[in-house]
């Protein structure tokens, strides 16, 4: 049935394979918000899981997802929210802000119960602290009965491939590990960093190009990692590659020379980053292939907006009515960051398509018109 996602277990592992051999088996952590479908599925080589919202947390918790492999993350994280985790019993609580460590040390006090935090460094937004904050923080936690502060976390910002940047991080990153060892004389267990590694989605051949990206960011965090205990945190790099999402034509005309494909899906359910104004060409793979003949199609969805084009002048086979086009490389967040409830479509269905290459149901198309209505 279409529209629909199916995310591929065997891509999944071999993907992350590939991840820990480039990066030295330097521990991984997923970020489920790139797609939490996922999470059931992960091999033993993913040390942690990273949980950025109270949903997220709940969605591991249904799942009964050892909590011990939990980092409870997140910039909005309010008393409740902390105290279910901390119950729950997960690994490490990020602390974003003084005010989120009160809450911590308040919950740990009342429960009588330890535990672990890091603290998260500010790249010059809204998330995490900065060095001022984090320097109170420690101050006060390292001498709390209840609190362990195992160390810091670090993310800029994601699609980064240039070898400067991830220089950069690091360099904020050890400027802190050094201030604070020098103002405590503290030295983290673990320091947890987020690469944000870019993700190639329209340039042939695209896993190499990510390898290349990947190999780019070992050669400065490989060196980090020699002097401090690191875990790479993941979501897009992990998640990416192993999904993909088909749709089917219902439509075929010509209007003023362009030749339009109408599909059950649209942009409320594919989402490639920068895919500006449907000019760039991702991944798209047609079935049934038919004949040789070519032609350019602009490929619309069902969305009654004229900014429902997913991409312009793709050149395929010729189509017919019923076939299928499969979009490539869609892993990553275009099941979580989709506008989903435009125009009150039904939400896709998801499958599962195991390493025997089983597919199987996660879950049936969701109807939106009851969320949309008042």
């Amino acid at each position: 049935m279409t529209p629909c996602y199916i995310y591929n277990i065997k891509e999944l592992n071999d993907r992350i394979s590939s991840i820990i051999r480039i990066f030295n088996n330097i521990p991984l952590t997923y970020s489920i918000k790139a797609n939490a479908f996922l999470i059931e599925y992960l091999p033993n080589e993913v040390s942690h899981i990273e949980a950025c919202s109270p949903g997220e947390l709940s969605i591991c918790i249904r799942k009964k997802i050892n909590p011990e492999k939990i980092i409870y993350s997140g910039v909005m994280k309010e008393y409740q929210d902390i105290k279910r985790a901390i119950e729950y019993g997960v690994d490490i609580v990020t602390i974003e802000s003084y005010r989120q460590y009160e809450l911590v040390k308040k919950i740990a006090e009342e429960e009588k119960k330890i535990v672990s935090i890091i603290l998260r460094l500010t790249s010059g937004n809204q998330f995490g602290m900065d060095i001022d904050a984090i320097s109170d923080v420690l101050g006060d936690a390292i001498i709390d009965k209840y609190i362990i502060v195992k160390g810091y976390h670090y993310y800029s910002g994601t699609q980064k491939n240039k070898k400067s940047e991830f220089e950069k991080d690091l360099c904020d990153l050890e400027s802190i590990i050094s201030t604070m060892h020098n103002q405590y004389n503290f030295f983290p267990d673990l320091v947890e960093y987020g690469p944000g590694i870019a993700v190639d989605y329209f340039r042939e051949p695209y896993e190499d190009v990510d390898i290349s990206t990947m190999q780019i960011a070992s050669s400065v965090v490989s060196e980090f990692a020699s002097k401090y205990p690191l875990t790479i945190e993941m979501g897009r790099c992990i998640a990416a590659t192993c999904g993909r999402y088909e749709t089917s034509v219902m439509d075929i005309k010509k209007n003023k020379d362009i030749k339009y494909v109408i599909v059950d899906g649209g942009i409320h359910h594919v989402k490639y980053y920068k895919q500006i104004m449907s000019m760039n060409k991702p991944p798209i793979k047609q079935d049934p292939i038919r004949g040789s003949k070519t032609e350019k199609y602009t490929i619309c969805g069902s969305l009654c907006t004229t900014a429902d084009v997913m991409v312009r002048e793709q050149l395929l086979q010729e189509l017919e009515i019923g076939d299928k086009l499969i979009f490539d490389r869609v892993g990553a967040y275009s099941i979580s960051e989709s506008a989903s409830l435009f125009l009150s479509r039904e939400m896709p269905s998801v499958y599962i398509e195991d390493i025997n290459g089983n597919i199987n149901m996660l879950r049936e198309p969701i109807p939106t018109e009851k969320i949309n209505c008042p």
